[in-house]
This record gives C-alpha cells, sequence and structure tokens, in this order.
C-alpha cells in the first residue's frame, strides 16, 4: 500500500471505499456505518441498553491501544461486568475489534490476563471522536500509527505466529510482542522519534527475555540499526514499512 494509502486508513479506513472528493458525504456514511455493528450485539441481546453501550463504544475509542479491562468499563457505563465482557466478545467475532491478549510467562509480576483491544476500522474510531483530521495533525497520532502496526503485521501472521503485547505491574511494557515459534520479539511504536533512542520497555523486555533474537521500533522516519550489549540488534523503521517484515515470510 502506497504511503498516500496508509493516510488513507488513518483517516478514512481502509475497510470502507468512498469518494474521498466528498468528504462530507465521507464522514456521514462512516457515522451511519457505526450503527452495522451495534445491530449484531442488539440482536445477540435484545434486552442491551443502547445509551451504555454507545458510552462504552465511545470509551473503547478513546482507549484504543491501552489495556481495557471489562470491571473498568463496566463501572464506566453502569452495565455488569458479565454483560460486558459478553459484548466484547461479541464484537471480536463479528471483526468490529480486534483483541490483542498479554505476554506473559507466569512470572509473577507480569499481567497475565489482560487484553488491548483495537477497532479493525479506524474510520469508525474517528467517527466516534469526531475528528478526521490527518494524523501528524492529531494529538493521539501515537494510537493511530501503533494501530496501523498492527493492523499490516496480523495480515502477515502465519500458523506458528500471534500478535501479543507485555506489561509488568511496575508499569514496563512493549506495544507488541511478535511470537514466532515461541520465541518473543519485542516491538515499540514510537511517534516523534528524532533519533535512534531504544525505549525502555525494549531494555525491560530484552532483560526478562534475553532469548528473543532482535526487536524493532517503529517510527514516523527514521530507519537505522543498533547493537544493544553485543548481544541484541534494534532495528528502527519506519511505521508504514511494517507490512514487509522480512521475519513474518515464512515460518521458519
Amino acid at each position: 500500500m502506497s504511503t498516500f494509502g496508509l493516510y488513507s486508513l488513518l483517516q478514512y479506513s481502509g475497510f470502507f471505499k468512498a469518494d474521498l472528493s466528498d468528504l462530507s458525504r465521507c464522514q456521514l456514511t462512516l457515522r451511519q456505518k457505526i450503527t452495522q455493528p451495534l445491530r449484531v450485539v442488539y440482536v445477540v441481546d435484545i434486552v442491551f441498553q443502547t445509551p451504555h453501550f454507545w458510552k462504552g463504544y465511545l470509551l473503547l475509542a478513546q482507549s484504543q491501544g491501552s489495556v481495557a479491562l471489562a470491571s473498568s468499563l463496566a463501572r464506566e457505563t453502569g452495565l455488569s461486568e458479565t454483560t460486558i465482557a459478553r459484548h466484547l466478545e461479541v464484537m471480536a467475532q463479528t471483526y468490529v475489534l480486534y483483541v490483542v491478549p498479554s505476554y506473559s510467562t507466569n512470572l509473577a509480576n507480569e499481567l497475565k490476563k489482560s487484553r488491548k483491544y483495537y477497532f479493525f476500522d479506524i474510520g469508525i474510531r474517528n467517527a466516534l471522536l469526531k475528528d478526521f483530521r490527518n494524523a501528524p495533525d492529531r494529538e493521539d497520532r501515537g494510537v493511530l500509527y501503533e494501530t496501523a502496526v498492527m493492523l499490516q503485521l496480523i495480515q502477515q501472521l502465519k500458523p506458528n505466529m500471534e500478535l501479543r503485547f507485555w506489561r509488568t505491574k511496575k508499569g514496563e511494557e512493549v506495544d507488541f510482542v511478535l511470537v514466532k515459534n515461541r520465541m518473543p520479539v519485542p516491538i515499540e511504536v514510537k511517534s516523534g522519534l528524532s533519533k535512534p533512542e531504544i525505549p525502555p520497555g525494549i531494555y525491560a523486555f530484552l532483560r526478562r527475555y534475553p532469548k528473543s533474537p532482535f526487536a524493532v521500533v517503529f517510527n514516523d522516519s527514521i530507519e537505522h540499526t543498533v547493537q544493544l550489549e553485543g548481544r541484541y540488534t534494534i532495528y528502527f523503521k519506519k511505521w508504514m514499512d511494517a507490512c514487509g517484515l522480512e521475519y513474518l515470510q515464512n515460518v521458519k
């Protein structure tokens, strides 16, 4: 996909085809499209309270890429935790949301059952937030780039691969952990990176999992390679190049 196409993905979504020359019509159609998954969930649970659902939907949009707990969503919306969990599952099964589970090897200070939720369709998220500005002009551009990287990575996953995230109770974290043949590769997505600095989360992860073969830092413009402690290679790549990771091209 071209750079123009990727920026269009971050603004109006690659899952929706419209005449982008008529932006007002495009934005209106996206707002109408929001109701489609709502109908799916409503059919599953006819007694579902629509105002509460919309509040939860907005909260998910605002917290895209963050750890989302059913308990906190239940507290914010006034619905039960069981109801929230059921509808999150429905939205995942109907490809409204993509779920990234946490990575853990059962160490006591790692989050084991947490999940991050991403709207498959970034245009729907933008419509919920009422923000169709170009990604570079937005305060949440880091979330948009992170979502774009996620969408590119999951299209390349083979049967022996999966995408997770890592976070400890101390707050150490990496955006994604690409697991291939049970070997983890930490991935960070950074916006506004001015030089090839290794993020603290990458350091923490490699200390915890020294057998990781390498790490990747996706960013706006830097392409560079850094050697860490003579053991690890840290690749700095543009976020729009996540669609061509050589490591994902075969199962070996």
